[in-house]
């Protein structure tokens, strides 16, 4: 939400969450294994240096498009 200066400090956006994935199997308790080739996913301004290399993502690519987020908030 904005701040009450801004024209929309009553607007909600909402998250999708449809590229999110299971980083943990869930029979075996450990990650995934690693895919060789991946395609980009994401939002390019916001992803991490491994989405753009077409790395397979995991958690701490979550923490890198966080902080992306929060400095877009400090602009």
């Amino acid at each position: 939400m904005g701040r009450q200066e801004d024209q929309e400090y009553n607007v909600v956006y909402l998250v999708d969450f449809g590229l999110a994935k299971e980083h943990i199997n869930k029979e075996t308790g450990k990650p995934h294994l690693v895919r060789k080739n991946t395609d980009f996913r994401g939002t390019i301004p916001y992803a991490s240096l491994t989405a753009h290399l077409k790395q397979e993502l995991g958690r701490k690519d979550d923490l890198w498009s966080l902080f992306f987020v929060i400095l877009e908030f400090l602009d």
